[in-house]
């Protein structure tokens, strides 16, 4: 398994999560619902789709 989906990978559990599936070589997409400004540390390591409002 390369390609991994995160639902919420940028606060809480979900940042640690990405970060190690990152570190493995896995190709991971992060998705949120674009309400927090804050800027996640995986610069271009990963993709990002929002989702809802």
């Amino acid at each position: 398994m390369k390609d991994i989906l995160i639902l919420g990978g940028t606060q809480f559990f979900g940042i640690g999560l990405v970060e190690k599936l990152v570190s493995e070589g896995k190709n991971v997409t992060i998705t949120n619902r674009g309400r927090i400004r804050i800027k996640d540390p995986f610069d271009d390591k990963v993709v990002r789709l929002m989702i809802g409002r």
